[in-house]
């Protein structure tokens, strides 16, 4: 792919990887079924650091190449460990895919477990921007993934600005 872009003239690309999670049972079940471990995502982690560094040095002086990654901010540990990874990289992604350690991103079950565990879809989304508000402020990531992922499985289209509690959250007064 980095050679596509060099071809097509591009001068500048950030490459990047979700951080590792820190338990197995944030595994996803696709990763299970692989008979994945956390040891696997932190080598796969590693080996794209790697694999991006060696990258950087090919097309030195031809093309940049911003190496990043996308957090997982699950809990405190990941926001805290994306602190601690934040100076081997130029770029942060901040990224919200589980909600109460629930993945909302995988299917449609995982959501309404999600969204049960809180009681509505109302709190859920509530959750949801309430994390990525830490993670903003916390974190200071230069891009946000995917702001809008809690909507991937939501029971029906809601305007936020009916539910003003959940809209607050969009607001980051301190930024």
């Amino acid at each position: 792919m980095v050679d596509t872009y060099y071809q097509k003239g591009f001068k500048l690309v950030c490459l990047t990887e979700h951080m590792p999670r820190l338990n197995n049972r944030f595994l996803y079940p696709e990763e299970i079924e692989k008979s994945y471990t956390i040891t696997n995502l932190n080598q796969d982690f590693e080996n794209y650091l790697n694999h991006a560094k060696e990258l950087q040095k090919k097309y030195e002086g031809k093309m940049r190449i911003v190496i990043g990654f996308e957090v997982e901010a699950i809990n405190k540990e990941h926001i805290q460990f994306a602190k601690e990874l934040a100076s081997k990289f130029e770029l942060m992604i901040g990224s919200i895919h589980f909600v109460k350690e629930i993945p909302i991103d995988f299917d449609k079950e995982s959501w309404n477990k999600a969204r049960d565990s809180l009681g509505s879809q109302r709190l859920l989304f509530k959750e949801y921007f309430k994390l990525q508000q830490q993670l903003i402020i916390e974190l200071k990531p230069k891009v946000i993934g995917h702001f809008d992922l809690i909507r991937l499985f939501q029971d029906e289209d809601v305007d936020l600005k009916t539910w003003p509690e959940v809209g607050q959250r969009l607001i980051l007064k301190a930024i």
